[in-house]
């Protein structure tokens, strides 16, 4: 992206975090504010509670993480 003026950098900031929110809110992704689209980069684990709503036909236990980084399967 190129900026011209400091008023180009002043408009296009919230106007790309209302794009990227929108964009993601239209693939089922809902992103509280500004912030949080900023911090998503950091990411590297995702969890989610077992409500059935991810799993097809019978749950299983497929790796266990212990918290001193030894992984049992």
């Amino acid at each position: 992206m190129i900026i011209a003026s400091s008023c180009a950098l002043g408009l296009s900031i919230p106007i790309a975090l209302i794009v990227g929110i929108g964009k993601d809110a239209s693939k089922g992704v809902l992103i509280r504010n500004g912030e949080s689209l900023e911090r998503i980069c950091k990411i590297d684990t995702v969890c989610f509670d077992k409500n059935g709503a991810l799993t097809e036909g019978d749950p299983t236990v497929a790796e266990v993480h212990w918290k001193d980084g030894i992984n049992a399967k």
